[in-house]
């Protein structure tokens, strides 16, 4: 095996370890999915905004990039409301990185 080859087969030894938490879609990196908590508000578009923002903030935690929700696969967000009009709101979503972006934890493959 050539010297040059090595440092190439190591970078895909590890990207491959890396790849089973998270999921290649479409040119899109992928983790599992994420959920807000419930947020509430005075109207529908108030209560989601709060759930989009709490499920960021939580999507953030999977690394640079994946808190964007217009990223996200297979979201929903899901609201109810109270008997006096509180509207209550959960976002759901796996969260991605934008197409052709690596995730900072993989090895860039140089030649």
């Amino acid at each position: 095996m050539k010297r040059a080859s090595r440092p190439i087969l190591a970078a895909l030894g590890a990207m491959m370890l890396w790849l089973p938490s998270a999921s290649a879609d479409e040119g899109h990196f992928c983790g599992d999915a994420v959920e807000s908590g419930r947020s509430s508000g005075d109207t529908r578009d108030e209560a989601e905004t709060k759930a989009k923002g709490w499920w960021s903030s939580r999507a953030g935690t999977s690394g640079r990039g994946y808190e964007h929700w217009e990223h996200a696969r297979d979201k929903s967000v899901e609201c109810t409301e109270d008997n006096v009009g509180k509207v209550y709101c959960k976002a759901k979503g796996r969260p991605c990185l934008p197409a052709g972006t690596l995730p900072d934890n993989v090895p860039k493959i140089e030649m």
